[in-house]
Parts: C-alpha cells; sequence; structure tokens
C-alpha cells in the first residue's frame, strides 16, 4: 500500500516536469532576411580545368537563448548535377567568419536537386547560443573527383543590419582560400535561423509556430491528484 502511495503522490510531479520541459521545444524563427529577392551568389568546388573553389558565409546575431537548431536559404544546385551542400556554424574573429572550418561549432549538411529555386532547409544542428552572440554560417560545396560542384543561392534586397556576407575564392587547385572578402554587391544572404528556447518564453521569437495544445500544469495536477481516491477505493472494493 505505501508503495502504491508513493507512486501516486510521484506520478502529477512527474507529468509537471515532463510538461515544462517539453512545452517550449519546437524552434522558432530567431533571425530572418527571407525576402525581396536581389542577386544570386554561386558556391563552387570544380575539380576540372579551370579549378575554382568558392565559399559564402553570411554572420548573423542571435536573438534568443537556446540552441540553435537550423536554418534555411534559398537557391538550387546548378545543371552540373545534384548535390550535397555543406554548412557550418563558426565564431567571428573581428566581426569575420574563421578560415578554419575544422573549428567549427557545429555541421550539418542537406541533398540539394537541380533547380527550380527552392528553400533549402539544414537541420540537426544543436548549437549552444545566448542572446546577442554573433556567428557565422560558411556554406560550402564538398569535392567530387574530376566533377564541378556548384549551387546558386539568392541574396536578399535588403540588407541585414546586424550581420554581413562575405566570399572567398581560390583557383589554386587543392589549396583552400584563406581570407574572407566582403560581398562587392553590398546585399546580405537570403536566409533564416531557428532556436530552440531554453527559457519558458521565447521573448524575441520572430513569427513562432502554433504549438499544440498543451494542458496547463494546474490541470494535470488536477487530473493526476483526482485519480488517486478512485484507485484507492477500487482496491478497497
Amino acid at each position: 500500500m505505501k508503495r502504491l502511495h508513493c507512486a501516486l503522490f510521484l506520478l502529477p510531479c512527474a507529468l509537471l516536469l515532463f510538461f515544462a520541459k517539453t512545452a517550449n521545444a519546437d524552434p522558432i524563427v530567431d533571425q530572418s532576411n527571407f525576402c525581396c529577392g536581389g542577386g544570386s551568389q554561386a558556391i563552387i568546388n570544380a575539380d576540372l580545368f579551370p579549378f575554382q573553389y568558392r565559399e559564402l558565409s553570411q554572420t548573423f546575431t542571435i536573438a534568443n537563448d537556446g540552441l540553435l537548431a537550423g536554418l534555411d536559404v534559398f537557391g538550387f544546385a546548378e545543371s552540373f548535377g545534384a548535390a550535397t551542400l555543406l554548412a557550418y556554424i563558426v565564431p567571428l574573429v573581428g566581426g569575420v567568419p574563421i578560415t578554419d572550418l575544422s573549428l567549427a561549432l557545429g555541421f550539418t549538411s542537406v541533398f540539394v536537386p537541380e533547380g527550380p529555386n527552392a528553400t533549402i532547409t539544414f537541420s540537426g544542428l544543436s548549437v549552444p547560443v545566448s542572446a546577442g552572440d554573433t556567428l557565422g554560417v560558411v556554406l560550402a560545396a564538398p569535392l567530387r573527383p574530376g566533377l564541378v560542384t556548384a549551387f546558386s543561392v539568392h541574396t536578399s534586397g535588403m540588407n541585414y543590419a546586424p550581420g554581413s556576407f562575405f566570399v572567398r575564392t581560390t583557383a589554386d587547385m587543392g589549396v583552400p582560400p584563406m581570407t574572407w572578402s566582403r560581398a562587392t554587391d553590398s546585399q546580405d544572404l537570403m536566409f533564416r535561423t531557428y532556436v530552440e528556447c531554453t527559457t519558458e518564453v521565447c521573448t524575441n521569437a520572430i513569427d513562432p509556430p502554433s504549438p499544440a495544445p498543451v494542458p496547463e500544469p494546474s490541470t494535470v495536477l488536477l487530473l493526476a491528484t483526482g485519480l488517486v481516491p478512485l484507485v484507492l477505493k477500487r482496491r478497497k472494493l
């Protein structure tokens, strides 16, 4: 009987902890520059003459505490064939992305088909972030021996004030580009970032998703504790 009473007492507590932890689990849009299409920029890894390697990077500022969970860009794989697009989350030095991608804070990739233009969604990230952090996303193409891997991603017609857009390129086979340069068209990448908040309320959410209805903790507690006398009565019978 004592074990039964203990279990019935702990049940509502466990339910409260469960709902408190999962009620805000869906990622929210943390940063968005996903409008007003401007131009386009290429990401290239060409293992054919003339050899070329070209990466893009957009820096951005975090608005919410939590985990950086994913991001969107807009574009397509060029006519050289569908391929995997790589994304690295990197720290900044003096407002510029680091050059050594082995020091990235997070990495993810997605398979991109040949055109038309579409939203390219990266998921699977889990980078701890705090409001005010500044980071960069580096977009790169993998090496395919004897082939060209190329993507086209769109820039926005609006400048993104909390960040900047960078390019680095080289024509030397097997030698990665070492320095970043500001993009000359003064536009920023068309992108969105997603954060899983670690606070109860995502105070700086942009266009938050509509969560599934979650019972109020008080409702869960009343429901769970209300079962106690019914279970005890049934046991006596």
